[in-house]
This record gives C-alpha cells, structure tokens and sequence, in this order.
C-alpha cells in the first residue's frame, strides 16, 4: 500500500511567457497585494474604464509596457495534466537549480522577499530576505530582521527543521560539504541533523563515497564503513575515496609501518589520569570497533559528543578552520608510493581494473540494448494486434519517434492515440495520411489546413 507521501505527484517548475489569459490573472494577483505596483495597476485601469476581464491584448500590452519589467516571466509548478499550482504572482527564482533539489525559493513581482515553496507546491516559509542552499536539503534563511539561521528539509514530514541559529555570514561561501549523508569534522562524522553516526576518535577523515570513508587515525590511513566498521585496516600515507571501486592509496615502506590496528599503546604518555579505565563508552556505542583500537581509545579520546556540541563547533569549522587534511610527508619516494586498491584492500594493477570495469559496463550496455529491443518488439507487437492497447504505452515508448512511426506503418489506426501528442508532427502525420486518408481527422487545425487540398481529392475520387 502506498504512503500519502508515496501517492504525492511531484511537481515540475516552468518558465512561463504569459499569454492574455495568464496576464489577466497575473493583474489580478497584483491588485490584491499590498505592493506599490498595485496603486499604479488600478490606476491604469480607471484610466481605460475597464475591469482586467474586459482588457483587449492591446489595452494588456500598453499596460505591461507601462508598468512592469520588458521580457516579463511567470514561474508555476506544473502537474502531469499541464495544471497550475500556485497563483501567478512568481517573477523570479532566487537561485539555480539542481537536478536534486526540493526546494525553490521565488519572489513576487516588485517583492525582494523570498518564498520558500517544495516540489509539492507546499509554501515552507513566507518572507525570507535572503536564502542560501546548502547540499543535502540544509538551508540558510535570512529573516526580516536580518538574522541568518540554518534549517534542515524534512521530506517526509514537508518542514523545514530548525538547527541552528546566528550562521555567520561566512556560511554562505562555507566549503562544507554533506556526502552519503554525512560531514566530517571535530574528528568524527555527524548526519545531515548534526546527529554523531561514527567514534570521535580520528585525526581526519575524507568523503564517503561508495559507502566507504578514508579516515586517519595517529598519522595512518585506513577506510571505515556506514556502521563504523574497519573495512580496510590504518596502514597507509594517505588514502582516497573510492571511485568505481577502487581507490589511490599512498603505501608506506615497512620501515615507516606500525604493526595494523595498534597504533596507541595503552600505556601511552598521551593517557590522562582524569580518565577512568573501567568507563568504557566504546563497547557500549561501537562495538564492531576491535578491541586493541577501542580500548585504548576510549580513555584518550573525548568519544561522547552530544548534537548540541556540533551545531557550537559548525561556526568554527564553516570558516575552514579544523581542516580535515592529514597527510604524512610524501613528496618523495623515500616513504612508498601511490597503489591502486579494490574494496578489499588488496592491490590492483589499475590498467587491468580499468579494461575490467569498463568490459562489465560494456557488458551492461550491451543487456540494456538487448532489453530495450525485446521491449520495443513486444509492445509493437500487442498494438500491432490490438491498436486500442496504444494508450497504455509506456511514456518513454509514446515519445520514441522510432517506435510511433513503426506502430504507425504496422498498423495505421495506433495514430488515432499517438495523435494526442503527434497531431501537429508534419512527418508523421504525412505517414499517417499516405497509409489511411481518414486519420486526416485526427490532425491539428494547422495541419489539417495543408492536407484539405488533397483530402477533398481523395474524396471525389470515391465512387459513391
């Protein structure tokens, strides 16, 4: 059963180049705000003595020449059936968009101040004076009064959750970047909510990619699951994120190696007495973590981090300090050299990798033609036998020229459906002629204009 969320249709947002009707509700739009443009619009109209349903395209242009910006553009959101969503007063949108994004923040005409409205048309937050998206559905709003606060998108619940307020400005140029959902930084990961999902026990970690994240722990490399778990063990100069499954690995020589997993002994000149041995909060919150890494971790390093403790540090870090950069010095090849790795941690010749991969997404390629092809065959062959089964057509067929016209030449009466999108399509129309003169009917007004002629034609020709 599906979700109410699930059952939503998604809108899409288009540029709208306003015709008489659109205007006519754009100036009605206007009349009820409570905007300076307003005054000047009912002005206009006194002086014409008319009301906007009796405005001529001649009265709307001199008006919109007068009055409004030259180029004027409408936004809307747009269901499948081609119908409006929100009233037509959105002039402008604040900022560009991403395949990704939920979100779009427009102004009204003459208004500096941003709505903040979701893919479902859902008017999220009134009156923004400034708005600035980060990845992953993590906003900065600037309100009336000037103030910058952070707010994460809830997409299942369609709210904007609050997180923190007073972002400094910086925030807006800020390098920070969410990955798999996921930022590193105070020597740990935190979720898009600034919620801890890894030990705050590493030196550096990287981007997850791939479901893998390089991390750093007392000067060595190694690589971490979503769980937290050890995939690769600390043993290299520097690391990379994983790419197609493999990743750059810099291998240190053995006389720069620590035996794998031990890198802080328990008796550690690091170890503060403050510390009680018997706590342990890493067998409670991580137990995957080995042995011989956690124990010795959890009386170094401060492992409990509560959310209230990131959203303080998130300042600090968006201003780039706590750089997440750890390398050890390898400018030369007195310390190892740079290794390619597969997810297993074993050394790959990269040459053979590569010729590998891309001989399996070949491969893939090839399927996918081959499955393409039988699915085009099949459905031509159910409307070839029952044209009445055209409506139900898959999109992605229904807007494959190749297909229609193949339909078409098999099996002249599939263009009676197909004419609902084709009926304007001068090619396959003129097939559609050629094989049935009767399909004429089915034709836009414009074309047929340009087949009357030889319509008229044909039907003399008949002998009764």
């Amino acid at each position: 059963m599906k979700t109410n969320l699930q059952m939503k249709e998604a809108l899409k947002l288009i540029t709208i180049i306003p015709n008489i009707i659109q205007y006519k509700l754009f100036f009605n739009t206007i009349l009820k705000s409570n905007a300076e443009i307003a005054i000047r619009l009912e002005e206009k109209l006194n002086n014409l003595n008319k009301k906007i349903e009796e405005l001529s395209l001649e009265d709307i242009t001199i008006i919109v020449e007068n009055l409004f910006w030259k180029n004027l553009k409408i936004y809307n959101l747009v269901n499948t059936k081609d119908e409006f969503c929100l009233p037509f007063m959105y002039t402008n949108l604040f900022y560009g968009l991403k395949e990704s994004l939920e979100l779009f923040p427009l102004s009204k005409y003459d208004n500096q101040f941003l709505d903040i409205i979701n893919k479902y048309g859902k008017v999220l937050y009134e009156d923004a004076y400034f708005v600035h998206l980060l990845n992953n559905n993590l906003i900065i709003i600037q309100d009336y009064d000037l103030n910058n606060n952070l707010y994460k998108y809830d997409s299942k619940s369609e709210e904007l959750v609050f997180i923190a307020e007073e972002v400094d400005d910086s925030f807006f140029e800020s390098p920070i970047r969410f990955s798999e959902n996921k930022l590193f930084f105070s020597n740990g990961y935190v979720n898009e909510n600034f919620e801890p999902q890894t030990p705050f026990c590493f030196d550096a970690g990287k981007e997850f990619n791939e479901g893998l994240a390089a991390v750093c722990l007392n000067g060595k490399w190694g690589y971490i699951n979503h769980k937290s778990e050890i995939v690769i063990d600390f043993q290299f100069g520097d690391a990379n994120s994983f790419e197609n499954g493999f990743a750059k690995v810099f291998e240190l020589k053995p006389e720069f190696k620590s035996e794998k997993g031990n890198w802080i002994e328990v008796n550690s000149s690091n170890q503060h007495s403050q510390f009680n041995y018997s706590e342990d909060v890493f067998d409670i919150n991580f137990p995957q973590f080995p042995i011989q890494i956690k124990k010795p971790l959890s009386v170094i390093r401060k492992l409990q981090k509560k959310r209230e403790e990131f959203i303080e540090q998130y300042h600090f870090y968006a201003l780039g300090f706590g750089n997440n950069s750890y390398n050890l010095p390898i400018d030369t090849d007195k310390y190892g050299k740079w290794i390619t790795i597969d997810k297993l941690g074993n050394q790959v010749n990269i040459e053979i990798a590569i010729e590998a991969d891309l001989e399996m997404k070949n491969r893939k390629a090839r399927l996918d033609v081959l499955e393409k092809e039988e699915r085009f065959n099949s459905w031509l062959k159910k409307i070839i036998n029952h044209s009445d089964l055209t409506f139900s057509v898959p999109d992605d067929l229904f807007l494959s020229r190749e297909f229609v016209i193949k339909s078409i030449q098999e099996n002249p009466k599939c263009f009676i459906h197909f004419s609902t999108y084709y009926a304007d399509d001068d090619e396959i129309c003129e097939i559609a002629f050629n094989l049935n003169p009767d399909l004429y009917y089915y034709f836009s007004e414009r074309l047929k204009s340009v087949f009357l002629d030889k319509f008229n034609e044909l039907q003399e020709e008949l002998p009764f």
